[in-house]
């Protein structure tokens, strides 16, 4: 019954969140992802460019003391750039779509961090206290937690790529794939309101583990969004903000707030 009540108090913060970020006029946050963007595949595109660039010079230092050789290279230079040109941007993509979920996560900390604080405030109608420190304290704090939990999605994809060769268990790891990588993006952004409550790294840690069910819910539509080529990536990070603020709501549910240690409830 825990099970059922936790998955439909995850969905439902989704639902909740929307309505949340209208109601208090949120929208600012949402300019962040937008320049995210623009920077990551204009830095994306120019460092495949480079690539490109270097390995046709290198390919052409190969031929250049072969005089004969060379009227032939001009031409296999320029099929060769196009080939490179588009198999490096295939991979440039490819990379993307399987780390691209937590470089989100990561570019995203300060904001995320602010958001989930700004959540908070309006659902206790309190004001948090601000300062460098403590806000440096909490980016540094939300990309260890990123980099923590996509080492560990890592190591457990790559056990269960290995059970996927086994008979019979095989069709089970494309299933506890996407249910490891669903717990982990909630993971991280249970954390961010965590946070905001003042919850220090064990003691996010240990409440997390005591609700996976809550952090799979909250991570799914995440993972869901991420499956859409192209389209995915380019709207993780809005979705990003919407899940922060969706479980910085549920962790104020009851049933969630009373596990929290009763100086940070």
């Amino acid at each position: 019954m825990r099970f059922f009540t936790a998955l439909k108090t995850g969905f439902l913060s989704y639902t909740d969140a929307l309505s949340f970020i209208h109601e208090n006029k949120l929208y600012r946050y949402f300019l962040w992802p937008v320049l995210m963007h623009m920077i990551l595949f204009f830095l994306g595109f120019t460092g495949v460019s480079f690539l490109t660039d270097i390995t046709i010079e290198f390919l052409k230092s190969l031929v250049a003391e072969n005089l004969d050789a060379w009227y032939n290279a001009e031409i296999l230079q320029g099929v060769l750039a196009v080939t490179l040109w588009i198999i490096l941007r295939i991979f440039f993509f490819i990379a993307f779509a399987y780390i691209g979920g937590y470089v989100v996560l990561l570019l995203l900390s300060p904001v995320l961090s602010l958001v989930a604080a700004k959540t908070t405030e309006k659902i206790t109608n309190t004001s948090l206290s601000f300062s460098i420190s403590q806000f440096l304290n909490d980016l540094l704090r939300g990309i260890a937690m990123a980099i923590r939990n996509f080492i560990y999605q890592l190591l457990i994809t790559a056990a269960l790529l290995i059970i996927g060769f086994l008979p019979l268990l095989g069709w089970l790891s494309p299933i506890l794939l996407f249910g490891v990588s669903s717990f982990f993006y909630g993971y991280s952004f249970l954390d961010y309101g965590l946070e905001s409550k003042g919850l220090n790294y064990g003691e996010s840690v240990r409440f997390v583990n005591r609700n996976k069910t809550l952090s799979f819910s909250l991570g799914l539509p995440y993972v869901l969004l991420l499956l859409i080529p192209f389209i995915g990536l380019i709207l993780a990070g809005f979705l990003a903000i919407v899940s922060t603020v969706a479980s910085t709501l549920a962790l104020h549910k009851p049933a969630y707030l009373q596990q929290l240690p009763k100086q940070h409830n």
